[in-house]
This record gives structure tokens, sequence and C-alpha cells, in this order.
């Protein structure tokens, strides 16, 4: 969310991946799954080696998540290794569902607990939430802040400008309004 990381970069930061000091989180490796086994790779290409600044509002939630992280990745498996792809889905799945319990009433939390499994993710808000969106909401952050596209790609680790020329293109229609001004401002006299 904080930095636009990819879900296997993210899966690879190490302690010492953040520095802060300088307030950056150093992205440099990778963890891709070879079914549901874990790998420790290489990032996805050349470009996807940067450094990436960590917003103020993100350093005393990772300074005190590290603190208390004794493991060599900051997110592992209970017993302290890789995440496999499995124990990675049941992770997101338990975000999912503190997400979706934050944002339910009492009433719908008795109705939740009621329900067989088979039905009680019906009742859940958030459905469809991956990894890939705060990718996402990282860029549009980017736009709204005035970031150049071509600062924008090197902090996504893109190796062209072409990804982040589609989501701002797609910003920049949506901040137009393109249609509702001519509307409002073009009219027979």
């Amino acid at each position: 969310f904080y930095c636009g990381l990819r879900r296997e970069e993210a899966l690879a930061l190490t302690p010492k991946d953040l520095d802060f000091k300088s307030n950056i989180v150093t992205i440099n490796k990778a963890v891709v799954f070879d079914g549901n086994a874990p790998i420790l790779s290489d990032t996805k290409n050349e470009t996807s080696n940067r450094i990436v600044p960590i917003p103020a509002e993100a350093i005393p939630i990772l300074k005190d998540y590290t603190k208390n992280c004794h493991t060599i990745q900051l997110f592992t498996k209970f017993d302290g290794s890789i995440m496999t792809l499995s124990s990675y889905v049941k992770f997101w799945q338990s975000i999912i569902k503190a997400l979706n319990f934050a944002l339910l009433t009492d009433e719908q939390k008795e109705k939740y607990k009621s329900l067989p499994k088979s039905l009680q993710k019906e009742i859940m808000p958030i459905k469809d939430l991956t990894a890939h969106i705060f990718r996402h909401n990282y860029a549009t952050m980017l736009y709204y802040s005035g970031i150049s596209i071509k600062k924008a790609a090197a902090l996504m680790g893109h190796s062209d400008t072409k990804m982040i020329m589609q989501v701002y293109a797609h910003l920049d229609d949506e901040k137009e309004q393109t249609i509702d001004k001519i509307n409002s401002n073009i009219k027979m006299a």
C-alpha cells in the first residue's frame, strides 16, 4: 500500500531492506512460486531493483513491526520459513477477514456467525481485494501527488512508462470529466 511493491517483492523483504535513517526500502529480490514451493530469486527485471521512499505515515508502523520481527524475511510462516503459496493465500484471506469484520456492524457479525461456512462470505463487503490492487492504488497516489510519469515508472519498477501511461491516462480522463464540461459549457445560444 505505501510503496507499491509487487507481492513477490514484499514477501522477499528483510528488516535490512528497510532504512529508517533515510526512510527508504531497497527492492532487490523476490519470492516466486514453483507450484506451492517458494523460491527466493532475483526481481522481475533489472529495473525492478530500486529504492523506494517510505511515506512518513508508514514509518512508525514498520518500525514497530520490525522491532518484533525475529525472522529473515518480514513476512513468513509461523515457523519463520518463507511463505508457500498456500500459506500466503491463508495469510491474505485472514487480512480480508479482519478488514471485513472491522466494517461489519454487531448485527451483521452475529448473522455471520450463525450462517453455514459456505454462505459466510456472501455477507462480507470485501470480496475481491488482492495485494495487486494496492499497487494500483499506489500508482494512483503518485499521480495525484504530481509525480512525473518517468519517476512513477521508476518507483514502480517498470522498465518503461507504458503501464504508468495507461494508469495516468485513465485518471486524466476521470479528472477531466470531459463530457460534463462540454455539456455544461457548450450550449446553443
